[in-house]
């Protein structure tokens, strides 16, 4: 009985790491939070070790959508651990200045549905960005 307990212990202390290192998430993010009007940014949608289904964009008044979804999926196998992500990437450009928000994207998982929280960004003037940087790189597009 106690090389039955013995090995179940065992058994259990290595599934455990096992369970928390794949933990299924679903997360938003950008490449800045803060940008100047007439520039887009980079949103990106990821779930983490699960398969999603049925990807619900938020609303985005406040966005025009310069392109998307780019859809990505990576597995990787490390030391016998695996892992897989699901990306939605989407380019955005601002329709005012101010500080906007992205809503919560949502798709089903593991037979439940996930959310990622809003992300809210800045917005500048193009005034602003010279008043609050002294050494502001400038970026000309010449038609």
């Amino acid at each position: 009985m106690k090389f039955i307990i013995k090995y179940l212990g065992i058994i259990i202390l290595g599934v455990i790491p096992m369970m928390a290192f794949s933990q299924v998430s679903f997360e938003a993010s950008t490449d800045a939070r803060e940008i100047f009007e007439g520039n887009y940014i980079e949103v990106k949608f990821t779930l983490k070790n699960a398969s999603g289904k049925d990807f619900q964009l938020p609303p985005l008044e406040d966005f025009d959508i310069l392109s998307g979804p780019s859809r990505s999926v990576s597995t990787t196998i490390i030391n016998g651990r695996r892992s897989q992500e699901l990306s939605y990437t989407y380019l955005l450009t601002p329709k005012k200045k101010g500080n906007l928000t992205i809503g919560s994207a949502s798709i089903e998982a593991e037979g439940q549905i996930l959310k990622t929280k809003p992300i809210i960004v800045k917005v500048l003037e193009s005034t602003e960005q010279v008043a609050e940087k002294g050494n502001a790189e400038y970026f000309i597009k010449a038609e």
